[in-house]
Order: C-alpha cells, then structure tokens, then sequence
C-alpha cells in the first residue's frame, strides 16, 4: 500500500511538471509570434503639450488678504500647475512684497519647467536675485 501511494504521489508530481512546461513553452511561442509579427506603429498624442519642452507656461500674480502677492503658473491649457501663495523655500506665511518679486521667481520656475525640470525648486541664491530677503 506503502509503494502504492509513493507511485501515485510521483506520477502527479511529473505530470504537474509536464503542464508546466506545456504552458511555458506555449507562452514563449505566443511572445515570439508577437515579436515577430510586424508592431504597429504607435502614433504620438495628438496632444503635443504633454511633453515638457513643448508646453507653454504663463504666470498670474494675485493678490492675499495680508496684503502680499502670489502667482500661479499655468499651462497652455489654462491648468493650474503651480499655486505660490507664500515665498518658497522660507518658513513662514508671508507672500511677495511686491510684483517684481512674485513675477522674478515665477519667470525662474516656468524656465525650469519648460527645461523639464519637473517639480521646479528655487534656491536660498535665486530668491536674494528677485530681492527677497531671506532672513
């Protein structure tokens, strides 16, 4: 009885086996005949505003209740992309002091973006250049 169940346990483990390989070697085929019949060309987006280099940013500067100023950054589209409400990289709450601040720094990011540079950071350097000041 002992070599029975030995036998009967053994020949399911090959023919397990066996399906296994039927259904590998069946994939691989699959996966060849679709190598090697010719791909379809993919076409690009009709959208070409999705690559980074080919959008067009634009900022709107607004105004906070506390008296200071804002911008956003859109894309061609009109999508808000970015919402600078306070200065960036500083502690604090405080927006830009003047209109020449908040469109200095956000003339910078739209560069970065339209570099590819994607999130856009600014540097302690940069928001000294706009006439921020930092302390």
């Amino acid at each position: 009885m002992k070599y029975i169940y030995i036998i009967v346990c053994i020949s399911l483990c090959v023919a397990c086996k066996s399906d296994k390989e039927n259904i590998n070697a069946e994939e691989i085929s699959k996966k060849e005949q679709v190598s090697a019949s010719p791909q379809q060309e993919t076409k690009p987006a009709q959208n070409i505003a999705k690559t980074p280099s080919a959008q067009i940013y634009h900022a709107d500067t607004f105004v906070l209740p506390n008296g200071t100023l804002g911008y956003d950054i859109l894309n061609s589209q009109g999508k808000k992309i970015i919402h600078q409400d306070r200065l960036p990289g500083l502690p604090g709450l405080r927006g830009f002091e003047n209109i020449s601040q908040a469109n200095c720094v956000a003339d910078m990011m739209i560069e970065k973006m339209s570099k590819g540079i994607m999130p856009p950071s600014i540097n302690i350097d940069e928001l000294k250049h706009c006439g921020i000041k930092t302390e």
